[in-house]
């Protein structure tokens, strides 16, 4: 990630408004690992918004708020 400024994130929402069980790696280690000061983020992702309306893309939220704490500015609107 060190060598752009703009980063597009995507991911899929698991289970209940869970991440998916292969990102927890990424999430809990590597993202830790990364500098997002300075960086522009989008994020998009996929889910059933039909039948799991209360959390369609809370993973997304997830990843959003730990990489706006390390210093990365969200773009784009919902």
């Amino acid at each position: 990630f060190d060598d752009y400024q703009n980063v597009i994130i995507g991911c899929p929402t698991w289970d209940v408004g869970e991440l998916q069980s292969d990102w927890a790696g990424f999430y809990s280690e590597e993202l830790d690992n990364v500098e997002f000061q300075g960086k522009k983020v989008a994020y998009f992702g996929t889910g059933d918004q039909v039948g799991y309306a209360d959390n369609f893309q809370d993973a997304m939220g997830i990843l959003e708020e730990k990489i706006t704490e390390k210093g990365g500015t969200t773009i784009g609107s919902w």
